[in-house]
């Protein structure tokens, strides 16, 4: 396919099923998007400059912004940050609109595909660009990159996340399983089968459930999420090594990658120590790396002189007005804090990160907590003590766990059998059926199962 005809199928899917499609009368969580701040990224790349400063008038760019970032993320910005969103969905945008209709805080929002509206911008457009699970699913995502990074200046930011190629071969396979059956996200009445079956499948395999469920409880269910996931018009196969080889090559450093779901515990914080190529590479081929990669990166880095950067009053007060991000907390290590810890972490983290006013880290935080919300961005390295931060540093677990398979899980033939015949009937509604293809579709699903179980 042409990179005009994945870009109209990319369009037309999002037209159809926004994304992430949360109804419209649901308030948002905003502070939950705090790792998508300019702020965090300048901080966590020691880049520390007065906002009325030059490369701080640049705007900050919200690659495909879908119909919930820029409502997000711009309550996380001063006022006087000027913000561009752009998706290639105007359905998306629409949305977007609602969300934000009350807002005093102006944003311009494009409808363009990625790649042409950064080959139209000058050099050094932007002085931080957030481009969260996009790259993947355009037609030439180096090309794209590319343009990304000749857009920001010496010492700007980026927050970039990317598919994790090796571990998600489960959710590829079963991608293949549904084009076998002729199921596509054009057809509301094929999104409803493709859901019934792959809920059937998860009825049957144990490991299959437990995968879907750590995705979340609603990717089943969720025609948004569920077409993203399963049904997705295009997504590039690209590993963990060939990613940070591109951004290597472009001038871009990784100052951190963010553990949301504690696979890093036996390395030091990758936040603050960004793992390598080598090492991502390999965890993941091994099943013990299996999260997105979500990277902040500096382009040349140390080149942009430090400054004390100005606080912004206006922001403080609203963020001091709303509790902490629910991602601190949701770790055993931190589930037991108390309200009143929660919210002085919130405001200290408030303080550093947009006032520029360090203070002592709490005494009463118990360390294994500590150590946890370093990883999350809770606390950053600025102004802790050489012992504190070592210790902050250091890996929270002993030994690496890896992951073991489990023979019992295994659908037993029957299952399987049953599982193979709805796989038929719907090739025999889709008009599909001739001995190869039923044949060829069968072999599909055991593949895929010996995936999950691995």
């Amino acid at each position: 396919m042409t990179a005009t005809g994945i870009t109209h199928q990319v369009q037309s899917q999002y037209e159809r099923h926004p994304y992430p499609g949360y109804p419209l009368w649901i308030p948002l969580r905003w502070q939950d998007g705090y790792i998508g701040a300019s702020a965090f990224s300048r901080y966590l790349c020691g880049e520390w400059r007065e906002s009325t400063s030059s490369s701080m008038q640049r705007p900050f760019l919200l690659a495909g912004c879908g119909d919930t970032q820029m409502a997000i993320l711009r309550n996380l910005e001063p006022a006087s940050q000027s913000m561009i969103g752009v998706d290639i969905s105007p359905r998306n945008l629409r949305r977007t609109r609602l969300r934000m209709w009350r807002s005093l805080r102006p944003v311009d929002l494009r409808e363009s595909d990625l790649q042409s509206y950064l080959t139209a911008c000058m050099n050094e457009s932007f002085s931080h660009i957030d481009a969260y699970g996009v790259l993947h699913h355009l037609p030439d995502p180096s090309a794209t990159l590319a343009e990304m990074a000749r857009c920001l200046p010496p010492g700007g930011t980026m927050r970039l996340m990317v598919y994790n190629t090796p571990a998600r071969q489960w959710i590829q396979g079963i991608q293949q399983v549904f084009r076998s059956m002729g199921l596509s996200f054009h057809d509301p009445a094929h999104v409803a089968t493709a859901q019934e079956f792959l809920q059937t499948w998860c009825h049957l395999s144990p490991p299959l459930h437990q995968r879907c469920t750590a995705m979340g409880p609603s990717i089943l269910r969720h025609t948004g999420r569920f077409v993203d996931t399963f049904l997705h018009a295009r997504e590039a196969r690209i590993s963990p090594q060939d990613w940070m080889q591109r951004l290597a090559h472009l001038g871009l450093t990784p100052a951190g990658l963010l553990d949301r779901y504690g696979e890093w515990d036996a390395y030091p914080n990758p936040l603050w120590n960004c793992p390598s190529a080598e090492e991502m590479e390999k965890r993941a081929k091994a099943g013990a790396f299996s999260q997105n990669l979500e990277l902040f990166l500096c382009k040349q880095p140390g080149l942009t002189a430090r400054t004390t950067q100005v606080p912004r009053r206006a922001l403080f007060s609203r963020l001091h007005l709303r509790t902490p991000p629910t991602l601190w907390f949701s770790f055993p290590e931190t589930y037991a804090l108390p309200l009143w810890q929660r919210m002085s972490i919130w405001w200290r983290y408030l303080n550093e990160v947009y006032g520029g006013k360090i203070s002592e880290l709490s005494p009463h935080i118990p360390l294994s907590a500590a150590q946890r919300l370093a990883r999350l961005g809770a606390i950053l390295p600025r102004g802790l003590s050489p012992a504190l931060r070592t210790s902050l540093e250091a890996p929270m677990q002993e030994k690496i766990h890896t992951r073991e398979r489990m023979p019992a899980a295994k659908i037993p033939p029957r299952d399987m059998r049953f599982l193979l015949d709805k796989a038929e009937i719907i090739l025999r509604n889709q008009k599909n059926l001739t001995p190869r293809r039923r044949f060829l579709l069968g072999r599909r699903i055991e593949a895929v199962q010996y995936l999950i179980e691995k």
